[in-house]
């Protein structure tokens, strides 16, 4: 997914529908280093970009 209200939207229906969210998994193929809620939108970006460009995508 590369809209980030989208995801902040898919995100809140989970909590609503289930209660919290456990785990998320990024398989996004490259890294953002750091912990999930320090890494900002554009080390995100960059790393999935770097993991498309391996890909061929």
């Amino acid at each position: 997914m590369t809209d980030g209200v989208a995801v902040d939207e898919l995100v809140a229906e989970v909590v609503e529908e289930f209660g919290g969210l456990t785990v998320l998994v990024n398989n996004a193929m490259a890294p953002a280093h750091g912990r999930l809620l320090d890494v900002d939108e554009a080390s995100y970006r960059g790393a999935w970009n770097r993991g498309r460009w391996r890909r061929g995508g």
